[in-house]
């Protein structure tokens, strides 16, 4: 394993149902938990630090850290849901049953992984290991956009868009396996715990339109990665 790695990654996107809560400045809904998310392509982009004295940026680490690394991970989903209908819980039975408008955006997270990996495999060529199993945790930070298209029969001010920011927590676990020497591919699982809050403008009872959800989602993905 070298000091440094650059990988690419891409899978599938996957988010349970939604329970949204809505508000503006004058009421509060909730939505019962059965609104369904499309699944979705993920990409992204790692560069990860092995704590190695080996590659490009090496230094005299301690043993017992060869098997610990560090990742910065940037990725990429798409997300849509919505084209249903359902009914809204609140206390104003103006907001009884509504076809809700379609929502689509994508999400865009950075994460800061901490990883340990243990070998399986140990070969001549390969004296740190060739096959490993891996887990990894960290913080990170979403950026999320949605907009909403018009499906709401009339009411025609039901447009616009809502972004929102919020703090994440991933956590990784795979298996990792050198095809060569300086490249390795992993077969993951991730699982992402977000809870954005959007602002829209989009007619209902008054602007601004609050939209609030967890976005917890479920990543089955492949890395191709380059160590130098």
């Amino acid at each position: 394993i070298a000091a440094l790695s650059v990988g690419a990654e891409i899978g599938g996107n996957f988010i349970g149902t939604l329970e949204i809560e809505g508000s503006t400045r004058t009421r509060r809904v909730r939505l019962p938990k059965d609104t369904t998310v499309d699944p979705a392509l993920l990409s992204g982009l790692t560069v990860e630090y092995y704590f190695v004295d080996k590659g490009v940026l090496r230094y005299d680490w301690p043993d017992w850290m060869r098997n610990f690394s560090i990742a910065l991970d940037v990725t990429h989903n798409q997300l849509a849901f919505g084209h249903q209908t359902t009914n809204f819980i609140s206390q104003d039975p103006d907001w009884g049953t509504l076809s809700l408008p379609e929502f689509n955006g994508y999400v865009l997270t950075f994460s800061l992984l901490f990883k340990y990996r243990f070998p399986l495999i140990k070969q001549t060529d390969f004296p740190d290991g060739r096959l490993f199993l891996y887990v990894g945790v960290g913080p990170g930070i979403s950026y999320n956009y949605l907009e909403a298209n018009n499906n709401i029969v009339g009411n025609e001010s039901a447009v616009g868009h809502g972004t929102a920011t919020s703090p994440t927590l991933v956590a990784e676990s795979g298996i990792s396996l050198f095809v060569v020497k300086d490249v390795s591919i992993d077969l993951f699982f991730r699982y992402r715990y977000s809870a954005p809050r959007y602002e829209f403008n989009v007619g209902v009872c008054g602007a601004p339109l609050y939209v609030k959800f967890d976005n917890n989602s479920y990543n089955a993905a492949l890395r191709i990665a380059y160590h130098f």
